[in-house]
């Protein structure tokens, strides 16, 4: 999920949630490095990622959200447009740019049974050991379950559902920062854990 946070859609210039799509081939290794070469001007977010454990369709609400949740766990997305010298786009450039996807870096999760309260979680992301932007759970559309009951209802929309074993990041709670080489990147979720990568050449 895309701009589901007042820090992005004011970061962007837009003022509605999207949703992109991830593969296998885009995953970076926790505690890894992500080459720059062939990149054009990538930036990382924090994210809060679920693992569900039920197919979901149509209109859900928090409740069911919850409960078709397995795991939560901490995650960095790695945006990297597709356009050459963008500044902002408009809402089809982004939908088109499969929302500046790139890579994504899965971190530790707990199992959604220890009913936390996601909203009030602290979640930050670092360059070298220096927190750069934090903000708490609830900057993603007042609740990250949100972010997933909007994902599920665009799928509906688009005559899809969101199968069992689905791994959504809910989005960033705060801006991204630019990669440069040398750089450890991490991302901390209270009560959760860290994740990080090196940038590399």
């Amino acid at each position: 999920m895309g701009l589901t946070s007042q820090a992005k859609m004011k970061q962007m210039g837009l003022d509605q949630p999207v949703y992109g799509v991830l593969t296998n081939q885009m995953q970076v290794d926790d505690k890894g490095s992500y080459s720059l070469k062939n990149q054009i001007h990538p930036k990382a977010e924090p994210e809060i990622y679920f693992i569900t454990k039920k197919d979901l369709s149509g209109k859900i609400n928090r409740e069911q959200a919850f409960a078709s949740i397995e795991k939560v766990g901490v995650a960095l997305e790695i945006l990297d447009s597709r356009f050459k010298g963008f500044q902002y786009f408009q809402i089809f450039d982004v939908i088109a740019d499969n929302s500046s996807s790139s890579q994504f870096v899965l971190g530790p999760t707990v199992s959604a049974s220890t009913r936390l309260n996601l909203g009030e979680l602290k979640i930050s992301i670092s360059e070298n050991g220096r927190v750069v932007h934090e903000d708490y759970g609830k900057a993603i559309l007042g609740d990250p379950l949100l972010s997933l009951c909007e994902l599920v209802s665009m799928l509906s929309q688009n005559g899809q559902s969101l199968p069992s074993g689905s791994i959504v990041l809910a989005g960033a709670a705060t801006v991204a920062i630019p990669l440069t080489v040398g750089q450890k990147i991490s991302a901390q979720l209270e009560n959760i854990g860290e994740v990080f990568f090196q940038v590399v050449e």
